[in-house]
């Protein structure tokens, strides 16, 4: 454990991450990965693929968090299908004729 100047704090020290502390380096990811999404999300499936073991691992060591992350997917994929189709069914005049036709 080594003291950290900018968290003014005793942390570990992450050897991945040019030795920074661990509270700071999850700090300068986050802002990364919320100004960069789409690397972020490419970043992840590129490691994703290339650790596959490593995937089945963490599920099998950590089945009740696997299950809740694939109903959490599921459920925002169906909310959005939903808005989808509600945009769908309110903006296309073959199914709802009451929207006027450009002819």
């Amino acid at each position: 454990m080594k003291y950290c100047k900018k968290c003014q704090c005793e942390t570990i020290r992450l050897p991945n991450s040019n030795n920074r502390c661990k509270p700071c380096a999850n700090a300068t990811s986050t802002v990364y990965r919320l100004a960069n999404p789409e690397k972020a999300k490419a970043d992840c499936a590129a490691w994703r693929k290339a650790n596959p073991e490593k995937n089945k691992e963490w599920r099998a060591a950590n089945p009740e968090k696997h299950r809740e992350s694939v109903k959490a997917s599921q459920k925002a994929k169906a909310e959005k299908f939903a808005l989808y189709e509600a945009y769908y069914l309110a903006n296309h005049p073959r199914v709802n004729p009451s929207i006027n036709s450009v002819n």
